[in-house]
């Protein structure tokens, strides 16, 4: 029996989450803000990865966030009891960059074979070890120079996720596996964001799929595919690395110190496209496969989702987190209570988020504004 590869996972750790304002702000983005049985998301994703890490090679995670982010990162690892190391962006910009800069970093230090896990750190995936069965689905495709992404199974007609569409046999044998897949199947294309109606039509018609933004990729696969498609971002990558700078971790969990030295990122950094990995390499890509994951998934992008994921409602429809309560004649709202006690009288489809230093009160139908106010 041939053993397990070695995994070598990398965390996206960027992003302000300004659609959870004002629970999430730029000093303190979602991904760090304990939402969810008590935890962060991120702390969340580094537990889920762990039925990945058990090995006979330790393997650290490796994320790659803002500087001024640093110290929340490291909490977080250190929360979930894992070993880890820190690329520090200068700025941010976009997954392109982040995902190539990981790349870069993982063939020097593992070589260009060494398989890297690409997740964001702000999805939530429940079943551990569902996620962990999809992933080794992918593994033989990722070894043999392909990237392979995970693919959602969908289950409602979605128009704020990207799609994967698969040819109909493909989709077919995707959907037969179910939540055992045993391979990838190459792609036949991406789609945007859909309209509605769109949306409706690729659920009925079958063989799309969710973009999670989870990747498997060889490091040596990753950087070929950049040199193919953006050399000018690898070019000011590589400049980075060159001008970066190496930080002792202040980390009790650190067993390698010389090998989990954080790394700066150099302000050339700065200067690379910021791009999706999407536009930069995958749409441009001809060895593009996905591995189908039919658990629960969300990438708590909105305040519904939260609640979503968060709280069961009452025989009202109502949800509730923390001190938070209702009298009479109140439904489907959903009121998040860090302290004070927050009581709803009368209302409906209301959204109210408590914090010690702002509150947010908005109609559930006017959520998405919220972004666009607080940028």
């Amino acid at each position: 029996m041939t053993s397990q590869p070695v995994i070598h996972p990398v965390i996206l750790c960027g992003g302000s989450g300004t659609r959870l304002w004002p629970l999430s702000r730029q000093q303190f983005p979602k991904q760090f803000v304990p939402m969810i049985q008590g935890k962060s998301l991120l702390s969340l994703t580094a537990e889920r990865l762990k039925p990945l890490l058990q090995t006979s090679v330790a393997t650290p995670i490796t994320l790659v966030t803002a500087a001024e982010h640093r110290f929340l990162a490291r909490d977080a690892m250190n929360q979930a009891g894992l070993e880890s190391k820190l690329l520090l962006e200068p700025a941010g910009r976009n997954t392109a960059p982040a995902i190539l800069a990981a790349a870069i970093e993982l063939e020097r230090r593992a070589g260009p074979e060494a398989l890297m896990l690409v997740v964001p750190a702000d999805n939530f995936i429940p079943d551990a070890e569902a996620f962990a069965r999809s992933v080794r689905a992918g593994i033989e495709k990722a070894k043999q120079g392909w990237w392979v992404i995970a693919g959602v199974v969908p289950s409602f007609p979605a128009t704020g996720y990207g799609y994967i569409a698969l040819n109909s046999e493909a989709a077919q044998e995707a959907m037969r596996a179910g939540s055992h897949p045993d391979c990838a199947y190459p792609i036949k294309g991406f789609v945007e964001k859909p309209t509605l109606d769109r949306a409706q039509d690729m659920l009925l018609a079958g063989g799309h799929f969710w973009n999670a933004g989870i990747f498997l990729v060889s490091a040596g696969t990753a950087i070929e595919s950049a040199k193919m498609h953006c050399p000018g971002m690898l070019e000011q990558l590589n400049l980075a690395f060159v001008e970066s700078t190496k930080d002792l971790q202040a980390n009790a969990l650190t067993t390698s110190p010389t090998e989990l030295n954080d790394v700066s990122l150099g302000h050339s950094f700065s200067n690379a496209q910021s791009i999706s990995i999407d536009y930069a390499v995958l749409e441009k890509h001809d060895k593009v496969a996905m591995v189908p994951f039919s658990g629960a998934w969300s990438d708590v992008g909105s305040w519904k989702s939260v609640a979503e994921i968060s709280c069961e409602p009452d025989a009202q429809g109502n949800r509730y987190m923390g001190n938070a309560h209702t009298l009479r004649a109140s439904h489907d709202n959903f009121v998040y209570a860090q302290d004070r006690p927050v009581v709803t009288v009368g209302v409906s489809d209301l959204l109210i988020i408590d914090t010690p230093d702002a509150v947010l009160v908005a109609h559930q139908s006017a959520v998405e504004q919220v972004k666009e106010d607080v940028a």
